[in-house]
């Protein structure tokens, strides 16, 4: 609170903790901007738009975990405004300096040596920024990702220590609350690994430390895709083959977060309200049933929310195609929206992100109708 106060459209007043952020289950929503460079935050004022706009608070920290690049966002404006200095210059002193990562930045600028990025049928793309630079707007070499992921993984030899030896042991430990322990600090626990992957257009990369082991797997493409990913998880599966009984991760993933939607007395209804979006507030409905559930933007039609699933944690998520105007800076289109919701008794409080080159968040609170 001292740094950053997150602002509360959907009525949520408890301030999250900067763990809670960096576990994504501080409640702030997931989001991005890929555009120029120039477009990234930099007085205060810009940065306090950003923050209201985009890391707000769509649940009460500590009950939804929701994978967000804005939350990341956050936290590293708390650092910026604690330390007095710029995300890259803390970057660049307190990381990239001591591990000795001479080709890292955490600023999506172009500077010598910086990759080319291709669509995936190989058409040259011009340089982007990712904002927020915490989420998805740093870049390194494959040799810089080697050393973090052996910093991270054993003791190493470096001429600084970023982190004290008891807050480098917490990364591997499991998260308090929704998160669980599948996601700490910013990286997927995978079993064997803990993983940090990121995906733009123009570029995937996949960091894989391996637990109790030297193995470090760091791949890093330069085209839009999957192949990074592919062939990261490729290359674990050669060096750290799977012990026998070891659980599914990604199988108990899907159970804890992804339960298709079966109805129950929680969600089964017609609930009423708004997304309150930038352009003004838009009437939204939902009318859930047993085995599906059903949305209405504005006045347009209704419309089958797709991939509906329901978390252990009682967050309801899905997605619907819609061209309604205000949703997105663009206006107008056919545009996938994204729906995440809390359920909390007689009142269901979340966002919808409408998807594109920028994704911006619009808070969404609902009740149910009697």
């Amino acid at each position: 609170d001292r740094w950053l106060r997150l602002p509360g459209p959907t009525g949520v007043s408890t301030q999250p903790t900067l763990r809670q952020l960096l576990d994504a289950s501080g409640g702030v929503p997931h989001g991005w901007q890929d555009g120029d460079p120039a477009l990234a935050p930099v007085p205060d004022s810009a940065w306090n738009a950003w923050v209201a706009g985009n890391a707000f608070l769509a649940f009460p920290p500590g009950t939804v975990f929701e994978y967000s690049n804005n939350s990341f966002g956050a936290a590293a404006r708390v650092a910026e405004r604690a330390a007095g200095l710029p995300l890259a210059e803390l970057m660049q002193r307190y990381l990239f300096d001591p591990l000795g990562m001479t080709h890292s930045q955490a600023a999506y600028l172009p500077v010598p040596g910086t990759a080319i990025g291709y669509t995936g049928e190989g058409t040259p793309l011009p340089l982007t920024a990712g904002f927020p630079e915490a989420g998805l707007g740093m870049r390194a070499s494959v040799a810089d990702l080697l050393r973090f992921g052996a910093y991270i993984g054993g003791p190493g030899s470096f001429a600084g220590e970023p982190l004290t030896p008891a807050r480098r042991a917490s990364i591997w430990e499991p998260s308090a609350g929704p998160s669980r322990d599948f996601f700490h600090f910013g990286f997927w626990d995978a079993g064997r690994t803990l993983v940090t992957n990121g995906n733009i257009d123009g570029a995937n990369a996949f960091l894989a430390i391996g637990r109790d082991t030297s193995v470090v797997v760091a791949v890093a493409v330069n085209q839009t895709g999957n192949d990074a990913d592919e062939a990261a998880g490729a290359i674990v599966d050669l060096l750290l083959p799977p012990l026998p009984g070891n659980p599914d991760k990604r199988a108990a993933y899907a159970a804890l977060y992804r339960r298709p939607y079966a109805g129950g007395l929680k969600f089964t209804g017609r609930w009423v309200g708004q997304a309150l979006a930038r352009g003004g507030n838009i009437p939204l409905e939902l009318d859930a049933g047993r085995d599906s559930v059903y949305l209405r933007l504005g006045d347009g039609p209704w419309g089958p929310l797709g991939r509906a699933s329901v978390s252990a944690f009682d967050a309801l998520r899905g997605s619907v195609t819609t061209e309604l105007a205000g949703l997105t800076p663009e206006g107008n289109g056919a545009t996938r929206v994204d729906l995440t919701l809390h359920w909390e008794g007689a009142m269901l409080r979340g966002y919808l992100l409408p998807r594109g080159p920028v994704a911006e968040p619009v808070p969404v609170r609902l009740s149910r109708q009697e």
